[in-house]
């Protein structure tokens, strides 16, 4: 009780003080006058140290717990943002708080009901969508600034067009600032040109920055079974290790490549 108390309070303060509002500078984010107005909040909660939010989750949570189990129970949530336990802030209890004091939402319509709505809202805004469009490139000029992207496009003007089979036509969109929602290793060996040329796929290796530290990837399977071969299984099911802390920790192999783990945790 004690735990998801703190926890709720944390989801609350983090929505209004960080996730739903922009900062314009570093400055304005790291200004602590914006942060006494929070301090009553946290102290009802139980967090009588702010800065406790800071500290690693695995251990804020054997203030609470001393059975690792219960403590994976609430930590596994790290998983969804690319973080372990022991790297991610106590802040992100808040992910456990919204999922046990909120409950587990379906969207009506399904998922993709939400891509058609917020589609519609950019419509409305004046947003124009190019579909079926295979981006070979982003355009950058001789200092290495984005210009925009180039591709193939494969279906009519607008890219809206019936699935009709249709020629590939060589397509440019000039734009002043480009976003990228693929893998960095990826975006910089296929869509950014070195030397005038795109790299082979061959070559994405070459691309990886091993001295940084890259969030976990995951490996989908989707299964098409019948309801009787599930057993008790629910809609959401974790499996969790029993080597807790070694499911977390990848193991360097022999060339400085990292080998997968042997007991892995999965959802």
């Amino acid at each position: 009780r004690r735990m998801l108390m703190s926890s709720r309070v944390a989801l609350e303060v983090g929505l209004d003080a960080f996730i739903a509002r922009n900062f314009e500078s570093a400055g304005e984010f790291l200004n602590p006058l914006r942060f006494l107005p929070l301090l009553p909040k946290l102290f009802r909660g139980g967090i009588t140290n702010p800065l406790s939010l800071l500290a690693p989750l695995d251990g804020w949570l054997g203030s609470f717990f001393r059975d690792q189990r219960i403590k994976a129970l609430f930590t596994f949530q790290t998983l969804y943002v690319g973080l372990t336990p022991f790297n991610a802030p106590s802040a992100f209890a808040l992910l456990a708080a919204t999922e046990l004091t909120d409950g587990v939402w379906y969207p009506r319509g399904g998922f993709g009901a939400i891509v058609d709505g917020l589609v519609n809202c950019a419509r409305e805004e004046g947003v124009r969508f190019h579909f079926h469009w295979n981006v070979s490139d982003i355009v950058t000029d001789d200092a290495g600034t984005v210009k925009g992207v180039r591709g193939v496009r494969t279906s009519g003007s607008g890219g809206e067009a019936e699935e009709e089979e249709a020629e590939a036509e060589e397509v440019e969109e000039r734009a002043d600032i480009v976003l990228v929602n693929a893998d960095l290793p990826y975006a910089r060996a296929q869509l950014l040109r070195d030397d005038g040329r795109n790299a082979s796929s061959s070559g994405l290796a070459s691309f990886v920055d091993k001295s940084r530290d890259y969030s976990c990837g995951i490996i989908e399977f989707c299964w098409g079974v019948r309801s009787e071969d599930l057993g008790g299984m629910q809609q959401h099911n974790i499996f969790l290790s029993p080597d807790w802390r070694g499911s977390w920790e990848r193991r360097p192999g022999s060339t400085r490549e990292w080998r997968s783990v042997e007991n892995a945790n999965f959802y």
